[in-house]
């Protein structure tokens, strides 16, 4: 039987292991504002106290702080864990479906909501039916999709995680260092043939279809293929993203990886680029400098400064977004490659 402690773990880092996708720790820390993680890291220790509804009040900020949508499912889950051992029915329903819609969990989990006594009074709530039933129609309809692209997502981000040992290891020009890379790049291209075939058929599979990490692994593999592919498949993950389907960080990433790779300013200042002169890290210029927080705001990033100190980059001004040495490096590099 899971406590709803080991649940917490359960719905988020066992679903993660079990399928082989470890989570970028670093960037998840830095991805949504120092506010919004404070706010998570301190229910994360009311609740290790035992003072649950404390730790569920947070969460609840943190969620209306996000304009009522978090922007990673495990958020929810942390919420569902919670409200139930504080034993607010009501909250942790409401988190629970969430987890639930967002996140594919393995099937160890809904067995225990199904039958472990501690959950009992959740399946006492008029919804707990229609919400597991409903969980269950999109896995039968959707499971052998979701299942390939949790493990194409794997892949995917496998060779990437590794690949600053192997730049520790090997010189930027060696023959070692090259071979990675087309592994890399050879690995791509077996994951864009299965990604490619779904997107065709299907358009760019809702979250509340397939879960967020398998429709995350669509983002992932096409943010990762040619342009020409990017530019393909964009249009229909706006599309997605309009609807609330999908996430519209995902397409601001993949809007200004696209608007990059053509030599043009990127929108939301999602692209790092190294300086042609000092070969530092810097954010590649963007359209609005002077608006850049409102307009990453508006899909849920958090100010331009707190991203680019991730990156050890310091803003000072909006002249720092828009340095034109950048800008002309990358327009020199894709006249070379035409």
């Amino acid at each position: 039987m899971l406590s709803t402690h080991s649940t917490k773990i359960a719905l988020c880092a066992i679903a993660l292991i079990a399928f082989g996708i470890l989570p970028n720790l670093a960037t998840s820390q830095n991805s949504h504002g120092e506010e919004f993680h404070r706010l998570f890291h301190q229910a994360d220790s009311l609740f290790d106290l035992g003072q649950y509804t404390a730790a569920g009040q947070l969460c609840d900020q943190a969620l209306e702080m996000k304009g009522g949508q978090f922007p990673d499912s495990g958020f929810y889950t942390d919420g569902f864990s919670y409200w139930t051992e504080a034993g607010n029915q009501e909250r942790s329903i409401f988190y629970l479906e969430k987890a639930l819609l967002l996140r594919w969990q393995p099937q160890e989990i809904l067995e225990s909501l199904e039958n472990d006594p501690e959950y009992e009074f959740l399946r006492q709530h008029e919804r707990f039916r229609e919400i597991m039933d409903t969980n269950y129609a999109r896995r039968e309809k959707y499971s052998g999709i979701a299942d390939t692209l949790h493990q194409i997502k794997v892949k995917d981000q496998t060779l990437r995680q590794l690949l600053s040992c192997a730049r520790e290891k090997f010189a930027d020009d060696s023959l070692q260092l090259n071979a990675y890379y087309d592994l890399m790049g050879m690995q791509d291209s077996f994951n864009l043939i299965y990604v490619a075939s779904v997107l065709d058929a299907h358009g760019w599979l809702a979250i509340n279809k397939i879960g967020e990490p398998a429709n995350r692994a669509l983002w992932q593999v096409i943010q990762h293929s040619p342009l020409e592919v990017q530019e393909k498949y964009l249009p229909l993950l706006r599309e997605s993203a309009e609807k609330g389907e999908s996430r519209m960080s995902s397409y601001a990433f993949l809007q200004d990886r696209v608007l990059m790779r053509r030599g043009q300013r990127q929108r939301y200042g999602t692209q790092i680029a190294k300086h042609p002169d000092t070969g530092k890290s810097a954010v590649y210029p963007v359209e609005d400098p002077i608006h850049i927080d409102s307009i990453r705001a508006s899909v849920g990033f958090e100010p331009i400064k707190e991203y680019a100190a991730f990156f050890d980059i310091e803003i000072t001004s909006p002249a720092d977004l828009d340095d034109q040495r950048v800008l002309e490096d990358r327009q020199e590099r894709r006249k070379k490659n035409n």
